[in-house]
């Protein structure tokens, strides 16, 4: 799997900007030790964090979320009505940001192996142009020659059949 995340998302600029993975854990210790190692998580990257209550209860029963370490965790106890016994992660932006190369590896490796992993249900990346600058047509023709995506659209055809100089 290290190959494929050194090859695929870390290489060209590119880089992973949310995860989000599911556990079914078969008893409560396993769900601690997912939920304890979040939180650790959160510690790691911002030493500083505070938790507050989070988003995404229709789906689950408790919430929690450590904005400045990026991080929100959904669960519910085993036995409970919606999902229960099942745990989502989401690892936003400012997680991505914050960590360093070796440590994303190490996160993504961890995640696998925490019990009850079930699966990835949302992996997006995202691809950061610095240099050269790139003005809008450059931009266009990287979408167009499917390279690099803007966020909002939805097809690779363009807005207009023209450039600002008048080529096609």
């Amino acid at each position: 799997m290290g190959e494929i995340i050194e090859h695929s998302c870390l290489a060209n600029s590119a880089r992973l900007d949310w995860l989000s993975v599911s556990f079914r854990p078969s008893n409560e210790r396993e769900m601690e030790e997912i939920l304890e190692y979040v939180l650790s998580l959160a510690k790691f990257v911002a030493p500083a964090c505070l938790f507050e209550p989070g988003g995404g209860r229709r789906f689950f029963a408790e919430s929690i979320t450590a904005p400045d370490a990026g991080i929100l965790v959904r669960w519910t106890p085993h036995g409970g009505k919606i999902n229960g016994g099942c745990v989502s992660i989401d690892l936003q932006g400012d997680f991505w940001e914050l960590a360093d190369t070796d440590e994303r590896k190490a996160v993504i490796l961890d995640l696998a192996d925490l019990p009850g992993f079930n699966k990835c249900t949302r992996a997006d990346f995202q691809r950061t142009i610095k240099d050269p600058v790139a003005n809008s047509e450059r931009i266009f023709d990287l979408v167009r020659n499917r390279k690099v995506w803007v966020a909002g659209y939805n097809t690779y055809q363009a807005g207009s059949h023209v450039d600002s100089l008048g080529c096609a």
